[in-house]
């Protein structure tokens, strides 16, 4: 089976369109996404000056979280690091979050004091919990903590990407 890859204007383009970003906002939130880049989210090889990187369904992701991260007040200086610690974790994460998406949930993440809890069994919270139980154990160990649903982003961000052509190059 194929993997499906795009380029960044179809990147960007799905980006923009979850995020409602006017046209005004645009270059600035442009700019977030290159800081972000360059603090490798997602994580892209090296294609030098010119190259044209391709990025998957999972640099997609990524890069919705990191957007909604900020959006919550998480320092932008911090999210590549929350994301590079939570990397291996994302496959098992968002898998299981997927599932329960197809059956009517939602795509949740946590932020806690200076990590994201990824693997809820090693945290000590079990995994079929609602999500009350689970923020109320939460704030309990950690004091305060902070839910983002991020179902609605990611939706809108893969019906926008389908609806994305490559930019097209050369004369």
């Amino acid at each position: 089976m194929a993997t499906i890859t795009y380029q960044y204007n179809q990147i960007e383009a799905a980006l923009v369109a979850a995020f409602n970003i006017s046209d005004g906002e645009r270059p600035a939130f442009k700019g977030r996404l290159r800081h972000l880049r360059k603090r490798g989210v997602p994580d892209l090889p090296a294609t030098g000056r010119g190259g044209i990187s391709t990025y998957s369904e999972r640099d997609l992701i990524e890069l919705v979280w990191a957007v909604e991260m900020e959006a919550m007040g998480v320092s932008p200086g911090k999210i590549p690091t929350i994301i590079e610690n939570s990397r291996s974790d994302l496959p098992a994460t968002f898998g299981i979050m997927s599932a329960r998406s197809s059956r009517g949930g939602d795509w949740w993440f946590v932020v806690v004091p200076n990590s994201i809890v990824g693997d809820w069994n090693k945290a000590g919270f079990a995994a079929e919990k609602d999500l009350d139980g689970v923020m109320r154990d939460m704030r309990t160990k950690w004091g305060r903590v902070s839910a983002g649903n991020i179902s609605a982003r990611l939706q809108a961000a893969f019906e926008a990407i389908a609806g994305t052509q490559p930019a097209k190059r050369g004369p």
